[in-house]
């Protein structure tokens, strides 16, 4: 299931920003947070396109940006990994 959210963060996250010219997208690369170069509109369609997708492949709605989302004290749109790691919490 790991692999599988990974791929689909990236990806979404890939087709999204093709147009920043952030360079390569890995488990480090920031996205709300200061020194980002993805802006808050970007993250609106990551988080929808991601939803929308996540719901497709396990047939589970969950919301990426509710009161928990916004929070928690580690933000899971700090950088990839946390957005990871809070989508599989979420599945769980």
């Amino acid at each position: 299931m790991k692999e599988k959210i990974e791929k689909m963060v990236f990806n979404i996250i890939k087709n999204n920003t093709e147009d920043l010219n952030i360079g390569s997208i890995n488990y480090d690369t920031l996205l709300l947070s200061e020194g980002s170069a993805i802006d808050s509109m970007t993250i609106v369609s990551i988080v929808v396109d991601l939803e929308s997708e996540l719901a497709d492949v396990f047939q589970k709605e969950i919301s990426l940006s509710d009161d928990k989302a916004m929070s928690r004290k580690i933000s899971p749109y700090n950088n990839v990994k946390n957005l990871i790691d809070y989508i599989i919490e979420l599945l769980n």
